[in-house]
């Protein structure tokens, strides 16, 4: 099982590589030209075997399109061969199976084209000829190019179970062949050794197109999809078939032109021409490579019995009649006793099958369980629907339920709504194999309304039939998360006043900034302490601290729900007051902020509190964020010039007073 699913992502890994040689990708499949000519193939083949059973044109027309009618198909089946090798060309055994198999085509094409040419101009084909050779060949390389393609390693025992399943199949084959439908009557009949030679030799290559089908099966390759050697197999089975029918008309003398063989040998064709096309396409579009089910792998275990049965068959055919008068009774308890026995092996084959895969399941849940059952992260399989299928034990400390209370839950449920889609799209994206696996940070519900946050890991094991889910690993950060948003907060607010400080005050102002409605602006206030450094020195520092805390206190009071206060340098405070038809409601909401200081009084203090504020005005949505605070602080500068507690609004020429008196002596700005 670990091997299958090792193999699996081995596929993965050399179809993103291939993917990446290709140069492109399309998730459409008529992008492809490969996959067009595959469309017209198919219409090609109805075709071609309505012209043979209709003779449509005369039999002189039909036995044209017979013969020639091969030619496309071939040349098609190499040229797609080839392109199958150069898209491979990273991967030297499916480079060289790919080779190998267009070679076979060419051989192949090359064969019919002198036995169209034997028909039609020379008026017969001679058997045997000098295309015999070219089928035969052609069929041999199609073998080794079924051979070369990179498979799954397997073990020694594996290997002589392998060999000796082949030699099953080909005796079988073989015994089928030569007694059934050619018949040693026949074989004695030919005129020439050579022509017993090919009678011979077509039931061999035969069995050898039949033992591909099963070499495909038992050496399943590393690389593409199970669809490349399904689509493969079924040619060559196709093939093999209608070369038994050949055979059988060929010794009897009785084979007719654009019979149907004919037709059986061009879908066998195009089953063969379609798998290098899909193999391309497994590569360039990124189709998803998948392994073979359990249906193939009982039949690629029934398949040495089905050829030793036909042996059996073929004996039993031949020599019942003289069996019978000879032993009569005894033949029958015989052939009951050898059908019971190979029926009794067959059962415990698949005895053995199943126990084989309960156990490997069993080992691989004991693992699972004892992985899982003392680690401190949430382990969570879930199915393609989200449906919770299994929880680790350490659900009940992380989350504050216990596994039971999530089982056959969907997973979306428990997720806070503001997460739940980015949830949901990490689980199709694993499940669609669009990644092999996401991250993604989520916040979970806990019982009596709490939240846990939770940091996951998702990974795919669809493939394997012991966890046959989507596997999520997830850390509790809830505490990382409390740490983060602390260390956020203290990034953008005054760590005394909890006041936005300059960087997010200025992030706020340039967000107001762009939503700036016409006939309306946005008024900064710009506050500053007077003689707040007197105080310090007085009084001390935590006197002032309590004074800062005071005078925040005293602006909120005094502005509206949708203004902004903050603090932005030890006494001085920036007001943003969106949303003004005039900037005399500016001035309006000043005069109120200075009327809470009116008799203020700090505990400690012993004389009445004032504050200075100067009032800049924009209406323009462009305008420059540091240029308001600037103006803002050149009114409040004007303000403490001209006897400080009130609010000054900006006017022209106010900076560049602020810049004239900003070497201030000691003692003047000991009086701020």
């Amino acid at each position: 099982m670990n091997a299958e699913l090792s193999a699996g992502r081995t596929d993965k890994s050399t179809q993103q590589r291939n993917l990446e040689l290709s140069g492109r990708r399309s998730d459409s499949w008529y992008a492809d030209w490969g996959n067009l000519l595959l469309l017209a193939l198919v219409a090609y083949i109805v075709l071609y075997a309505g012209w043979l059973l209709l003779e449509w044109g005369g039999e002189t027309t039909a036995t044209l399109v017979a013969e020639i009618g091969y030619l496309p198909v071939l040349a098609l089946g190499a040229l797609f061969a080839t392109r199958a090798a150069f898209i491979s060309r990273s991967d030297r055994g499916n480079r060289q199976a790919w080779t190998l198999i267009g070679a076979g085509f060419f051989f192949w094409g090359f064969a019919d084209g002198l036995w169209a040419y034997f028909v039609l101009v020379a008026g017969t084909a001679p058997f045997p000829s000098i295309a015999d050779l070219f089928y035969v060949s052609a069929t041999l390389l199609f073998f080794a190019g079924v051979v070369r393609f990179p498979a799954v390693a397997i073990s020694v025992p594996e290997w002589t179970r392998y060999l000796l399943d082949s030699a099953i199949i080909l005796v079988g084959v073989l015994a089928l062949v030569s007694y059934l439908i050619i018949g040693p009557e026949h074989l004695r009949e030919a005129s020439f050794p050579v022509e017993v030679a090919l009678l011979l030799l077509y039931p061999f290559i035969d069995a050898l197109l039949i033992i591909a089908v099963f070499t495909m099966l038992v050496r399943r390759p590393q690389t593409g999809s199970i669809g490349v050697l399904l689509l493969f197999g079924a040619g060559l089975l196709f093939i093999a078939a209608a070369n038994l029918l050949w055979s059988f008309q060929e010794s009897r003398d009785a084979y007719t032109f654009g019979g149907w063989d004919y037709i059986l040998w061009l879908i066998g064709y195009g089953l063969l021409v379609a798998s290098p096309q899909r193999h391309c396409d497994v590569v360039r579009r990124g189709v998803t490579s998948t392994l073979p089910g359990e249906f193939v792998t009982r039949v690629r275990g029934l398949i040495p019995y089905v050829g030793a049965a036909v042996a059996f068959a073929v004996l039993l055919i031949l020599a019942a009649p003289s069996l019978v008068d000879d032993l009569g009774l005894v033949l029958i308890i015989l052939l009951v006793l050898a059908g019971l026995v190979l029926a009794r092996q067959v059962v415990t084959l698949r005895e053995n099958a199943d126990l084989g895969v309960r156990r490997a399941i069993e080992r691989s849940e004991a693992r699972f369980q004892a992985l899982v059952e003392h680690s401190s992260d949430l382990i969570t399989v879930v199915d393609r629907n989200r449906n919770c299928r299994f929880q680790s034990p350490s659900s009940l400390e992380i989350t504050g339920f216990s596994a039971g209370d999530l089982i056959d839950t969907d997973l979306a449920d428990w997720c806070h709504p503001d997460d739940r889609q980015q949830l949901i799209d990490a689980l199709d994206r694993v499940a669609s194999e669009a990644a092999d696996r996401a991250r993604v940070e989520w916040r979970m519900h806990r019982p009596e309304d709490g939240i846990t946050h939770l940091e996951t890991i998702v990974s795919s094991e669809l493939e394997n039939p012991g966890v046959n889910g989507l596997v999520l690993n997830s850390r509790d950060v809830s505490e990382r998360k409390v740490l983060e948003d602390e260390l956020t907060h203290l990034a953008y607010h005054d760590s005394l006043t909890n006041l936005p400080n300059r960087a997010m005050f200025l992030n706020k102002l340039m967000r107001s900034l762009r939503h700036v409605e016409p006939g309306r602006g946005i008024g900064i206030l710009f506050l500053d302490i007077d003689r707040f450094k007197r105080i310090n020195d007085t009084y001390g520092h935590d006197t002032g601290d309590q004074v800062l805390l005071d005078v925040a206190a005293h602006i909120r009071s005094a502005l509206r729900p949708e203004d902004t206060v903050g603090r932005i340098a030890g006494d001085e405070f920036t007001m943003l007051l969106p949303g003004l038809r005039h900037e005399y409601e500016a001035m309006e909401i000043a005069s109120r902020v200075l009327s809470k200081f009116d008799t203020s009084v700090p505990a400690g203090v012993s004389w009445t509190l004032t504050v200075s504020i100067g009032v800049a005005f924009t209406e323009t949505p462009d305008d420059d964020p540091a240029r308001l605070i600037r103006s803002a602080d050149a009114a409040m500068y004007a303000a403490k010039r001209t006897g400080r507690a009130k609010a000054v609004l900006f006017k022209k020429g106010m900076e560049s007073e602020m810049a004239a008196n900003s070497a201030m002596t000691d003692s003047e700005h000991h009086l701020r």
